[in-house]
């Protein structure tokens, strides 16, 4: 091992100058309000969300 070191066919660090693989930035997950179904409906209509739009077709 140490004649192909010092041939020059060997590397001797190769961990060391193998360039870090960059990885693009991570967002974090952000969850959204759930609005419960006895809780007032977003739209404004002053009905809760179960006879509004949580209702089911």
């Amino acid at each position: 091992m140490k004649d192909l070191q010092i041939k020059g066919l060997c590397p001797v660090n190769s961990r060391a100058e193998a360039q870090p693989q960059q990885r693009a930035p991570q967002n974090p997950i952000k969850a959204e309000l759930k609005v419960g179904r006895n809780d007032a409906c977003p739209c404004g209509s002053g009905k809760k969300f179960k006879n509004c739009h949580g209702k089911e077709s």
